[in-house]
């Protein structure tokens, strides 16, 4: 997908290491001091405090981050995250609003320091083609879809793109166009520079081609619309920053109609969409381009170039299709009237 590709590594599974066990035939030593049970509740004391997963030097490392980052955390972004997180809303990052970061950075699989970075913000501060009602209209679109009378990689293309370019407008995102190009394999890509949808050709010139090979191809076809909504989102940024149309096409690469398009519709500083626009644009353009350019070249590696903000973003995005064409599927499967049996007690 993209503008990289490389073979997937494999990794050995991790073992985790079992508690040890007491051979059967051996006595415990009663020697040792038996300890009471865990009390919950109280303590002799008073009540028990509940531990929080933030230690005070994460909570203080945590504030440090925001506190330096104060441009694209300001009061108004903040209360966005925490009415997402539904804590008090007050603008400020005290210790529960941290907390409740942690705690949904550990939901995700994240690591849990409190700090909203390029992976775990977009997450929370959904939008466009990341949101659940996008995806899920799209998939209901994509299993509509009568692949029986389309037998060109171009009609199968443009079908696709063309139900992606309805979501992309639903979101504020100029339609990008469709061209039927020769990817090596792939079976698209996205071109910012002419905002064009690239449809690989030999991946969708078969005769036929299997549920997994068109899901595979859905999953790319939203990867690449959330490339062009990032790209927008990163004119808009600058739009709101006080650049001309011009100037945005000229540094972002993009058609001048794009960047005119950002410039009508700007996002601003005190906007969440500013925060996550921020870290796509210092990837791409900013203090992370040299990285990038280097992941993406001859040297760079797979994981390097998945762990891209913009790539991780996109990807994420398609696993999501994934998993919602999954659950649809197999609610669609199961015959109506259905009930689950009671377990019994």
């Amino acid at each position: 997908m993209s503008l990289f590709k490389a073979p997937q590594k494999k990794v050995a599974p991790l073992q985790r290491a079992s508690a040890p066990v007491t051979p059967v035939n051996q006595e415990p030593d009663k020697s040792l001091p038996v300890k009471s049970p865990p009390k919950f509740g109280f303590s002799d004391t008073g009540p028990v405090q509940k531990k929080g997963i933030l230690n005070e030097v994460q909570i203080s490392n945590a504030k440090s981050f925001y506190t330096r980052n104060a441009a694209e955390f300001p009061a108004s972004v903040i209360k966005e995250i925490q009415e997402k997180l539904g804590v008090k809303v007050d603008g400020k990052m005290g210790k529960e609003t941290l907390e409740a970061i942690a705690k949904f950075q550990q939901g995700i699989g994240g690591t849990p320091d409190g700090m909203l970075g390029a992976k775990t913000l977009p997450k929370l501060l959904t939008h466009g083609l990341a949101t659940d009602t996008s995806q899920e209209t799209f998939v209901t679109d994509y299993m509509g879809i009568d692949w029986s009378k389309l037998k060109t990689a171009d009609a199968r293309g443009k079908k696709m793109v063309d139900l992606i370019n309805l979501r992309l407008k639903e979101a504020g995102v100029p339609e990008c166009d469709v061209k039927l190009d020769d990817l090596g394999g792939d079976s698209g890509q996205f071109d910012f520079g002419p905002w064009t949808i690239l449809v690989g050709k030999d991946a969708l010139s078969k005769e036929t081609l299997s549920r997994k090979e068109l899901d595979d191809f859905g999953n790319t076809v939203i990867h690449e619309a959330r490339h062009a909504e990032q790209w927008f989102n990163m004119a808009q940024l600058q739009a709101g920053r006080g650049k001309t149309a011009r100037q945005i096409a000229n540094e972002l690469g993009i058609p001048l109609r794009i960047a005119k398009a950002a410039v009508e519709n700007p996002i601003k500083s005190d906007q969440g969409k500013a925060a996550v626009a921020h870290n796509w644009y210092e990837s791409v353009y900013g203090e992370g381009s040299d990285h990038r350019e280097k992941t993406l070249g001859d040297d760079g590696s797979y994981e390097d170039y998945r762990n891209l903000p913009e790539e991780h973003d996109a990807w994420r995005v398609g696993d999501e299709f994934d998993a919602k064409l999954k659950t649809k599927r197999a609610k669609a499967a199961k015959p109506k009237g259905t009930k689950k049996p009671k377990e019994k007690s």
